[in-house]
């Protein structure tokens, strides 16, 4: 790198003497792990025998990389200098792409707002827009139940091992062991397992800590405030259970918008699939019960995508992967891949409801209604934060093995007398609901800190061909 420091990489070389285009993974889960699947992708030596030079990479401080690990710190210099380092390997042709999922997609995106002049396209699956919103904190709140076991089983883990702190690696694995007893932890400034006192292990966590609004510390790496200097065109791959899902879509929007080139901006492309953020339907992978239902229709293309889009963008083959922004979503329910040409969808009728009546557990007759009631009074309910309501599903990361993540009967959620619920009449038709649904809430809370979570659980009566429409929901409660 530009400082001498010494990262290093696993070069997988196709059987030709003709100069290939490369492919770079830089990931700090392990270069010889490569996210290859049941997870997620296809191994190195499969993209190589399709005549590419591929190269994963460990990033600094992780696997045996040199130098001190540090999160999203160093990825853009680093990206830079490892793709213009790639583009020059013996038997490359000059013309890097690049791919990965999660941290491994912000290793791409970090690298192409630096803007190395031979990075031709990325190709990020299940990663966000921002490090601070959609990441480490969602509505200003700290991600406890994903950033922790996270930061202590993948990171600090790691990186001890990386720098051969044996005494940290023990007590990490340890705490790694026991993730619930260390997320009921308090204050987290002072988890012990983190050593706060020790600026050896992880001071980055605790400067995601001390850092609980999106300030200096976290737009220095927001991807969504650069987009036009992200001058290639992205192959953007998304779960609709994923944690990242909002920040995947903004990146779509937000490039097709702004990208730093024509070129870029007429080549986007968004793929959302029926998955959570590691088990993208193969067969031997663990994703929750109702998405393993959706069978083999639900597997996700990626590697052959990938494949098609490199041929086109790094090899100059005429296919039908580009050339215009494309959403390639699934419809849940009809359990079919659909496509668009942009998002929000371009059919979409966006149409408001309003919370009415009274949606607290002795009453249960809240109802979402398309007309604005007139005055209520307010529904009330009691806060214990020491025993609060489950998700029960839903977007998170990282698997549906260490939490529930995917669809859930809501059913246990809704009998708790903390939780509010509004129902609508049944539809008279069949009605798909795909895109954004916002909800504007008056409250009101006698704690000094509240958190308010709103879901909009379904009820999906399946049918061979359902005839389509598409509609948006707002929620808007009188004041």
């Amino acid at each position: 790198m530009r400082d001498g420091t010494v990262l290093r990489a696993d070069v997988y070389r196709p059987r030709t003497t003709d100069p290939v285009p490369v492919i770079l993974m830089r990931t700090q889960y392990g270069k010889s792990g490569a996210q290859v699947k049941p997870e997620r992708y296809q191994p190195p030596d499969w993209f190589a025998s399709h005549c590419y030079l591929v190269v994963i990479q460990d990033v600094r401080g992780q696997g045996t990389s040199g130098g001190t690990f540090s999160e999203f710190t160093n990825d853009m210099a680093d990206g830079y200098d490892s793709v213009e380092w790639a583009a020059a390997l013996p038997g490359a042709n000059g013309k890097v792409g690049m791919y990965g999922s999660s941290y491994v997609g912000a290793t791409q995106w970090l690298a192409a707002v630096a803007a190395p002049p031979h990075l031709v396209t990325i190709a990020p699956a299940n990663t966000a827009s921002d490090y601070y919103d959609g990441w480490t904190y969602e509505g200003g709140e700290f991600r406890l139940a994903f950033v922790q076991p996270w930061a202590i089983g993948a990171l600090a883990l790691s990186a001890a091992e990386n720098r051969g702190d044996r005494a940290a690696v023990d007590e990490l694995t340890a705490a790694s062991a026991d993730a619930t007893r260390w997320m009921n932890f308090r204050p987290f400034k002072d988890l012990p397992p983190m050593q706060p006192q020790n600026p050896a292990v992880a001071p980055w966590y605790f400067d995601w800590i001390r850092h609980y609004t999106r300030d200096d510390y976290w737009t220095r790496w927001s991807i969504r405030d650069r987009y036009p200097k992200v001058r290639v065109p992205v192959l953007d791959v998304e779960g609709w259970y994923d944690a990242f899902l909002a920040g995947g879509i903004e990146n779509f929007t937000g490039m097709t918008a702004h990208g730093g080139t024509d070129v870029a901006r007429a080549n986007q492309r968004l793929v959302l699939g029926p998955w959570d953020h590691v088990n993208w339907g193969r067969t031997d992978s663990v994703p929750a019960p109702l998405l393993k239902d959706i069978g083999p229709v639900g597997d996700s293309p990626i590697n052959e995508l990938m494949l098609a889009w490199y041929d086109h963008f790094l090899k100059g083959r005429s296919n039908d992967v580009a050339g215009s922004p494309r959403v390639d979503y699934f419809l849940m329910g009809a359990n079919t891949w659909k496509t668009a040409s942009s998002w929000p969808l371009p059919r979409t009728h966006w149409t408001d409801w309003y919370l009415s009546g009274a949606g607290g557990l002795a009453d249960r007759a809240g109802v979402l209604t398309r007309q604005q009631p007139a005055a209520q009074p307010p529904d009330v309910y009691t806060y214990d934060p020491a025993y609060p309501a489950p998700s029960l599903g839903g977007h998170s990361c990282c698997g549906a093995l260490s939490g529930p993540q995917g669809p859930y009967d809501q059913t246990p959620a809704e009998q708790r007398s903390d939780v509010l619920v509004y129902s609508s009449a049944p539809l008279n038709h069949d009605t798909e609901v795909t895109g954004p649904v916002t909800v504007t809430l008056w409250a009101q809370s006698s704690a000094v800190d509240t958190d308010f979570t709103a879901k909009r659980p379904q009820r999906i009566r399946r049918r061979p061909e359902p005839a389509v429409t598409n509609g948006n929901t707002e929620l808007k409660p009188a004041p």
